[in-house]
């Protein structure tokens, strides 16, 4: 099976690739555009557009969608936020036009990670998305909870839906619904799922159609998409990740509850210095920033020469940020990018000057910036210590070993996690106490 995933930021492009790993496969991330692609058959494109209009959004998937060798026997998956963020609708308005299929299944739900469909409508951890602080997103925030008005505003195109109950009367009743869909020329169709068989379910309802069609969803979508395509999941586990005596760096650019509640968790751990970024600072002016800067570098070296990991993080006063920002002449998204970038260079930095080998990256904005001013061109996936958090590879003029996360994702005390596996070998979440 040859498989292109396109994903719109770096963090879901990794919790989605890593679901095939599962598999035996080696999926690549794509880092930077000048890599030249080898023999795998199975890349990943992070085309960095979730923020982006939906114009451009639409432009940009196209534009990548030249990169993929389309054949009969390639999967095209189009990796979106489990959250509807983003220029959705108009992404897979791009992929339709450009590859032609009869269907754009699109299916974001995610049950064993809290978002679960109903009638349509989208439910985080039991409560409607638009009643979440993903209403509130600084940069891409999400007004309703029903998926299929999301995609018809934004797509302006006619989507049908398939609900719970035609899920439990079977093929028979699917097939129907893509039948009928086509001869009312409807080709994008949105999907319940309540529980992880449900995707399961119409991975293989519609594989076994006539149709042709592109997959769009989470990572939960995906995981089911090559067992339905013949490849059995490998039940073997990765070797441990070798011990570093080196501290390992945190990088938390996530303003999300849940990742700031990981945070503190990670802060109480004895061997871990938090290194804060005053946000109004960096967005000041130039001597500010640069004293800002020296302060944490040198709070780092003394954390460094004594033996603690590092956790690197924006302030949490975001709303002062902006009111900065607005001094100064900018708007909300860019002040957010602007702290996404610093936090990304201070981070780099870091690494190089202590020669750091032990990463952890939070915040795809943030785990992008970081990625690319290393030069990274790839990053190549293992593993995953937790449902949607997985570890890798990046190469540079050695070997980092990194766990990335999206902001949401993960339990309480995730990070602590992720530094046992990052210091002392692999450990899936079932292992760690």
């Amino acid at each position: 099976m040859k498989i292109s995933i396109l994903a719109d930021d770096l963090t879901g492009a990794n919790d989605s690739g890593v679901q095939i790993v599962k598999y035996g496969l080696t999926p690549i991330v794509i880092i930077q555009d000048t890599f030249q692609k080898q023999k795998e058959d199975i890349y990943i494109y992070n085309t960095d557009s979730r923020t982006l209009t939906g114009e451009r959004s639409y432009n940009k998937i196209f534009e990548y969608c030249n990169k993929i060798e389309d054949s009969d026997d390639r999967v095209i998956y189009k990796k979106i936020d489990s959250t509807m963020r983003g220029s959705i609708g108009q992404e897979v308005n791009a992929l339709y036009d450009y590859f032609c299929p009869d269907f754009v299944i699109i299916a974001p739900g995610h049950p064993s990670n809290g978002r679960k469909i109903v009638n349509k409508m989208l439910y985080l951890n039991n409560t409607l998305l638009h009643e979440t602080e993903v209403a509130q997103d600084p940069k891409t925030p999400v007004f309703y909870s029903d998926i299929n008005k999301i995609i018809m505003e934004q797509s302006q195109r006619k989507v049908a839906h398939i609900y719970l109950e035609d899920l439990k009367k079977g093929k028979e009743k699917i097939w129907n619904i893509l039948k009928d869909c086509k001869e009312n020329n409807i080709n994008h169709i949105t999907v319940d799922s309540v529980e992880d068989h449900h995707l399961k379910e119409i991975v293989e309802h519609i594989k076994s159609s006539p149709y042709s069609v592109i997959w769009a969803g989470s990572a939960g979508l995906i995981y089911h998409i090559p067992n339905a395509y013949g490849y059995m999941e490998n039940t073997s586990t990765m070797s441990p990740i070798p011990e570093s005596v080196r501290s390992a760096l945190f990088v938390i650019g996530s303003m999300s509850k849940n990742g700031r509640e990981q945070l503190q968790q990670l802060l109480q751990n004895s061997n871990v210095i938090g290194l804060e970024m005053q946000s109004t600072k960096i967005i000041d002016t130039s001597d500010t920033r640069k004293k800002e800067f020296n302060r944490i570098i040198s709070e780092s070296k003394y954390a460094v020469e004594n033996g603690y990991h590092l956790a690197l993080f924006s302030s949490s006063d975001a709303e002062k940020a902006v009111e900065k920002g607005k001094e100064i002449g900018l708007s909300r998204i860019e002040v957010s990018d602007l702290i996404s970038y610093y936090l990304g260079k201070i981070a780099d930095d870091l690494i190089i000057k202590f020669q750091i080998d032990r990463l952890f990256l939070t915040g795809g904005d943030t785990a992008f910036q970081v990625m690319k001013n290393l030069g990274v061109e790839t990053f190549q996936l293992m593993d995953e210590i937790e449902p949607g958090v997985p570890v890798g590879l990046l190469q540079t003029n050695k070997t980092i070993y990194t766990v990335t996360k999206a902001g949401n994702f993960g339990g309480d005390t995730v990070m602590n996690k992720a530094l046992a596996s990052l210091k002392g070998g692999l450990k899936k979440e079932a292992d760690i106490d």
